[in-house]
């Protein structure tokens, strides 16, 4: 969402996604996006390596610009 401008909703989107970790902090390889029930195989690095690369995206976008100016 970065990527089209959409800051806001991009970071919304990642702390949205973080908090549906399961209580030891895992994620399994799909999440249903209306009840939050992982599904498919667990733990699932792919996933793992999608949410830290799309914070550390978020986190480069708002060292380049705050998202108040």
């Amino acid at each position: 969402m970065l990527e089209i401008g959409e800051r806001r909703r991009g970071r919304a989107l990642c702390e949205r996604l973080a908090r549906a970790r399961l209580a030891a902090d895992l994620f399994a390889e799909e999440l249903d996006p209306l009840s939050g029930r992982h599904l498919g195989n667990f733990p699932q690095a792919f996933t793992h390596l999608a949410l830290i690369n799309a914070v550390l995206h978020v986190i480069r976008d708002e060292e380049a610009a705050p998202l108040g100016v």
